[in-house]
């Protein structure tokens, strides 16, 4: 196979400067790379420079048959686990993101906001997810109905 240069995507923020978004699950999801999304999801404002990381896993047994040899390979697990490095420190999504919303709280003070964060152990809500990178006019939107 010919290499072909048209094939490479080097992602870079979309015009519009959203990359990640959340929103509680059961909110509609993007089903285009080009529709608007529901308001209900959070910006979470600028990424670092490497951009994320999409890292599928999957898991295989090989079934053995009578006699010892090898009958079938078994895919027994998949997963995928996407890293992000946040930029914007006191962005309200970006602390709610990695606290959880009940751990965070944000009121106006006398000399600025105050947040105070509470490291907990108290486990993260199932949330929805879309990524957006471009790639002068290729677009692409990675969609993740549920995931943490």
């Amino acid at each position: 196979m010919a290499v072909n240069i048209n094939n490479a995507f080097v992602g870079t923020p979309p015009i519009d400067g959203g990359v990640y978004f959340n929103a509680p699950v059961g909110t509609k999801l993007p089903t285009s790379t080009s529709e608007e999304l529901d308001k209900a999801f959070v910006d979470h404002g600028a990424i670092g420079p490497d951009g994320f990381n999409v890292q599928p896993t999957r898991t295989s047994d090989t079934e053995k048959m009578f006699g010892g040899g090898d009958w079938v390979d078994l895919q027994t697990d998949y997963g995928e686990e996407v890293t992000i490095t946040f930029l914007e420190d006191d962005n309200k999504g970006v602390v709610n993101s990695i606290f959880g919303e009940d751990n965070v709280v944000i009121k106006p003070g006398a000399e600025g906001t105050q947040k105070t964060i509470y490291h907990t152990k108290q486990r993260l809500p199932i949330k929805s997810h879309v990524i957006k990178a471009a790639d002068g006019d290729k677009e692409k939107t990675y969609v993740i109905p549920r995931g943490r």
